[in-house]
């Protein structure tokens, strides 16, 4: 009996073991970080576009966050909330509450690469290639919402396995609400990404689909009144009405000058055409002659810049402007077709770009950047090494084993998903969990580029533990042994 109790204990420590290297390696690679210079940045708070006025977030939260029609709403409420409680110590309490999101990814992707069949040594290996890398100790020390999103993604996979494997009603409802946060807080994540992920949970999980409706109904209805609000509010069934600014730069504003001018001769294009879209008013006013909204009296709305003079682009213009832009990306995709395809490539190009190279991570990643240089040329196999992702060279900037990496694990990814429902019950924690991880992957990687051009390898951070964890499948798959889990 001793004997049994001692195996038991240092087959124990064994699984313990692994977990606690990747705990000690985030810890001391954020103490390494801190001593080259690395420092919260909380700037964005100021500045960026998609944050309401700091102002307004102290004084007048739920009235801006009502109408705050260029962003879901739920991470300028997390600003808020903290402005209001910690005055004058905000800065310190958006670094710690990151270096929470950090611990918690840490740990919730070792767990969940344990939970799919994966050793401890090598869960611990990819998970510590992941939370000591330059760009997760970057987006760590960044204000916005790339990085909470990275975490819950993560966590939500982990719980969705726990819940397919234990049944427990907790594990469903979290993992649920969890949906619902992705989507009120990024555009990209749409409600029917919300019904791509739970319909085939109920079609494989019928016995359970009562359980699955009601843990999914109140998160989901969430969303859609968020949605439903817009449109009555402000005439668009979406999360942002910045869409026909963001298209206009895969299409309208890529073709060549003379043809736009020629266009608008035509009639066929506004004088917006231009323009580069997210421009100030001022701009739109002194080049389009753009009118400016009646005033409404909402702050929010009304501003043309806030507190911080930075401009406000939520102002109620700049959805007549979107609109417009909308309207000239409809006209010119059909008919050169060309420019769109070649946008996709440079979103490709970009997207596939070290995430570290993003230009507003630029100071703190000056401050290590012998460390950065070494990761993206060994794993990333970045051939350039350059400060900004606009530079023309951005195929030279690209990291190759990157690229390479994500094509085989999608195409290697859909093998091992047909195998382990050919091999198992469709309804395996394993077989739907992997479908999870994969449709994220994918969906990511396809909607990201479709409608963005400039930011692209921000938005593939979110996914990159996906990767890590089909990457250490496809090994196991290949090299050792089939999941078994």
């Amino acid at each position: 009996m001793p004997r049994k109790r001692d195996s038991h204990a240092v087959r124990r420590r064994l699984n313990i073991t692994p977990l606690a290297y990747v705990i000690t390696a985030f810890v001391l690679s954020r103490i390494a970080c801190f001593i080259m210079g690395v420092r919260f940045d909380i700037g964005p708070l100021d500045y960026y576009w998609q944050f309401i006025d700091p102002q307004l977030l102290r004084t007048n939260l739920f009235e801006s966050l009502y109408y705050l029609h260029s962003q879901p709403p739920l991470f300028n409420l997390f600003l808020g909330i903290v402005l209001k409680l910690l005055p004058g110590h905000e800065a310190l309490a958006f670094h710690v509450i990151f270096l929470a999101f950090g611990l918690t990814l840490s740990i919730s992707l070792y767990l969940l690469m344990t939970s799919l069949g994966l050793s401890g040594r090598l869960s611990s290996i990819l998970t510590i290639i992941f939370v000591a890398s330059p760009s997760c100790v970057l987006y760590e020390d960044f204000l916005f919402y790339t990085y909470p999103i990275a975490t819950a993604l993560c966590l939500s996979a982990l719980l969705l396995h726990r819940y397919l494997k234990f049944g427990r009603f907790r594990h469903l409802a979290i993992f649920f609400a969890l949906l619902a946060l992705f989507v009120l807080t990024r555009s990209v994540f749409h409600p029917i990404w919300f019904l791509i992920l739970t319909i085939p949970l109920i079609w494989y999980r019928r016995k359970n689909w009562k359980k699955i409706a009601l843990a999914a109904g109140v998160p989901f209805l969430l969303c859609f009144l968020l949605y439903a609000k817009n449109a009555h509010e402000f005439g668009g069934f979406s999360g942002s009405t910045w869409f026909g600014m963001n298209f206009a730069r895969l299409t309208t504003w890529r073709l060549p000058l003379s043809d736009r001018f020629s266009l608008i001769d035509q009639g066929k294009l506004s004088t917006l055409s231009l323009i580069k879209p997210f421009r100030k008013l001022e701009t739109y006013q002194r080049h389009s002659h753009v009118p400016l909204a009646e005033s409404t009296g909402i702050p929010v709305l009304d501003q043309t810049q806030k507190s911080t003079e930075a401009p406000n682009l939520n102002n109620l213009t700049y959805i007549n402007i979107s609109r417009q832009y909308w309207r000239d990306a409809l006209y010119v995709l059909p008919r050169y077709p060309g420019t769109y395809i070649g946008s996709l490539f440079e979103s490709l190009m970009i997207y596939f770009i070290p995430t570290s190279s993003y230009s507003f991570l630029k100071d703190n990643r000056q401050k290590i950047g012998v460390i950065d240089r070494a990761y993206n040329l060994i794993l990333c196999g970045q051939l350039q090494y350059e400060k900004e992702i606009t530079d023309d060279r951005a195929f030279l900037n690209t990291g190759l084993l990157t690229a390479l990496g994500y094509l085989v694990v999608i195409v290697y990814g859909f093998v091992m998903l047909r195998q382990a429902f050919r091999r198992r019950s469709m309804s395996s924690p394993y077989a739907l969990t992997l479908l999870f991880i994969w449709l994220n992957l994918v969906y990511v990687t396809i909607v990201g580029n479709a409608f963005e051009l400039g930011e692209n390898n921000r938005f593939r951070f979110v996914v990159d533990p996906f990767f890590l964890v089909l990457l250490g499948l496809a090994l196991k798959h290949r090299f050792i042994k089939p999941a078994t889990k």
